[in-house]
This record gives C-alpha cells, sequence and structure tokens, in this order.
C-alpha cells in the first residue's frame, strides 16, 4: 500500500495482515474512488476514521492535508500507526485511540467534537447484540451524536450484499457504488435541517 498524493505520496505503508490482525484491507480501486471524489487539497478539515485498520485512509486524508481521528481497538494495529506516525512525524495532525467504535462515538459526543469528514469501514459481518450490522449501527450512532459538520461527507464502505438506510436522523443517502465486492455510500445533511 502507498500514499497516492500529498505531502506523503509515495510512502509505502507496511502493514502486514498476519502480524496485525487480519484486517480486511481496502483496495487501492476503493481508496482511489474516495479520494478522487475528494480531491487532492483537504486542508483545514478534520477527519474521523472509527475503523482504521492497516491505516491507509487516515494517512492518505492528513497526506492531503486534514487532521485525523484514527482509532481501531485493536491493540496491535494501533502500536503499527503509532510507529508510522512517529516516523512519518505527525504527530500534530493526527490523534490516535485504541476504543471500541461505541465508546469512541459516546466520547466525541460527550465532548462535542465534529468532523468535516468521516469514514466507516468495520468488518462487514460484524454485527451488534441487537443483530444490526455494524456498519449501519455506527451510521445511526454517528448521525444520533451530530458528529458530522454542516457541510461535512460521511462514507461507509460495506459490503455489496448489504443495504444501508436512504437517511440516519438528518444525514441523507447521496450517493452509493460498488467496486467489487464493496459498496462505498456517502451521506451527507440534509439541505432542508434546522
Amino acid at each position: 500500500m502507498r500514499i497516492i498524493s500529498g505531502t506523503l505520496a509515495g510512502r509505502r505503508i507496511p502493514f502486514n495482515n498476519k502480524l496485525f490482525g487480519n484486517a480486511r484491507v481496502t483496495t487501492d480501486f476503493v481508496k482511489e474512488a474516495l479520494f478522487g471524489s475528494l480531491g487532492p487539497d483537504l486542508t483545514s478539515l478534520r477527519m474521523l476514521d472509527i475503523f482504521t485498520g492497516s491505516g491507509q485512509i487516515g494517512l492518505e486524508a492528513v497526506s492531503r492535508g486534514t487532521t485525523a481521528w484514527m482509532n481501531d481497538r485493536d491493540r496491535k494495529r494501533v502500536a503499527f500507526i503509532r510507529g508510522l506516525i512517529d516516523e512519518w512525524d505527525l504527530r500534530d495532525q493526527i490523534t490516535l485511540t485504541g476504543f471500541d467504535w461505541e465508546q469512541l462515538l459516546a466520547h466525541l459526543g460527550d465532548s462535542g467534537d465534529r468532523f468535516d469528514l468521516i469514514y466507516i469501514d468495520p468488518p462487514y459481518d460484524a454485527v451488534t447484540l441487537d443483530g444490526i450490522l455494524v456498519a449501519e449501527a455506527s451510521l445511526q450512532d454517528v448521525a444520533r451524536r451530530g458528529l458530522l459538520s454542516d457541510n461535512g461527507r460521511l462514507f461507509v464502505q460495506h459490503d455489496k450484499r448489504t443495504d444501508l438506510p436512504p437517511s440516519a436522523e438528518d444525514l441523507v443517502l447521496k450517493r452509493s457504488r460498488r467496486y467489487g465486492d464493496s459498496h462505498l455510500s456517502r451521506y451527507e445533511p440534509s439541505s432542508d435541517q434546522g
């Protein structure tokens, strides 16, 4: 995996699935589609990467100018990403935590944090105790807590067989595209929100 564009362009992310918890890694095709829609300059935007995995989405966003809050509950993956943050001198641009997603969203909601970009990419088959797919449950929780800024964009990467709702609170599904076995769905605040 390599950073595509920005100040870190060309740098390699030496993520080894066998060593770091066997996370599903976002394909280059999906990553290029995501960042193609966002553009090369994300300066002054704040990003939240809830299930950061290998770190490639958050690191790509930082390379293009964002500050990022990256989170993964797997300790090995957090240690790997922390090593890259230190090696690449990104401590001022990245906050890295190891919370469970529900703890993270509760913490951010309580603190009043809001983000311009939010990326949700949990394990495709992960479900809550109520049997709801984590992709949908975390989308609903982000929306309920008002974590997306008024002009923000939220992306959910999910299995091609999963249909996400057309809206979540005041967030509206604007686009969903299939890329191989994955879908990338984009939500934005409703234009008629109060």
